[in-house]
């Protein structure tokens, strides 16, 4: 009886790891598939910094804008000031492909091809 018992619980663990294992399905977000590669795609977000990436007109450091969870966002607690954000690279014949979060009473834009002039100020 005891050794039906531990047979019993032991294949229970085996199927509950196995289950486990083949239920897992890795984070997809900010990885480029092997065919993305293969097609010349690039990210613009590493998924956990801010790197590649200055204000408006501004090499300066800058907290305003955070990376966290997987997100890259402007905080609204910083009160450090506003701050449009701008890849450090320029890009050329491009597709641009992203998933977008605004919360209830949000106020954003995405601007493409921008040219940082300083006779033209932030927003």
């Amino acid at each position: 009886m005891k050794r039906k018992i531990s047979t019993t619980l032991f294949a229970l663990v085996i199927s509950a790891a196995i289950f486990y294992c083949f239920s897992f399905t890795p984070d997809q977000n900010n990885k480029l598939s092997a065919k993305e590669k293969a097609g010349g795609w690039k990210l613009l977000f590493d998924g956990t910094s801010t790197s590649g990436w200055h204000l408006y007109n501004s090499r300066a450091p800058f907290t305003v804008w955070k990376a966290k969870d997987g997100e890259l966002f402007c905080d609204p607690q910083d009160k450090s000031g506003p701050g449009d954000l701008v890849t450090d690279n320029e890009y050329k014949n491009f597709d641009l492909k992203f998933d977008w979060k605004l919360p209830k009473g949000g106020n954003s834009g995405v601007f493409i091809n921008v040219l940082e002039r300083q006779d033209v100020p932030t927003g």
